[in-house]
């Protein structure tokens, strides 16, 4: 089997002005082009207030999965 690889269909994302006390979400699709089991570990998030999307971070594992997308 080929190892896991995989492919973000943004490299940054920019939110752009969001007025205070409302939310804005943006689509990434992770999608892996190997055979095996995609596990994402070690990554950050970077930017101004990036530290609010520390819920996101830690371990993500997907197995038989081709392609996932995350609301942020």
């Amino acid at each position: 089997m080929s190892p896991a690889q995989f492919t973000i269909d943004q490299s940054t994302v920019d939110f752009g002005e969001v007025e205070v006390s409302t939310q804005k979400e943006i689509k990434l699709t992770v999608t892996n082009t190997g055979e095996e089991d995609l596990v994402l570990k070690d990554y950050t998030f970077s930017g101004a207030n990036a530290s609010e999307l520390s819920d996101l971070t830690g371990i993500k594992i997907f197995k038989n999965l081709k392609q996932c997308e995350f609301n942020i």
